[in-house]
């Protein structure tokens, strides 16, 4: 966890995919991610990074 990096956010959520537009800087994990079971994954940054979501309230529609 790295507490120290805060980004400011807005996103648009379509399928299983999260499209992240940054006020500021955008991470080098990506602005794109897919949600696949119970992570995320960011799939367009210069490195690839996954996060484990323990409380999912994203409601996927199919």
């Amino acid at each position: 966890m790295r507490d120290k990096d805060v980004y400011t956010v807005n996103y648009e959520f379509k399928n299983d995919t999260l499209y992240f537009k940054y006020n500021d800087s955008v991470p080098k994990a990506g602005s794109k991610a897919v949600i696949d079971n119970d992570f995320v994954s960011y799939i367009n940054g210069s490195y690839p990074e996954s996060l484990k979501v323990k409380r999912n309230k994203f409601k996927l529609k199919k």
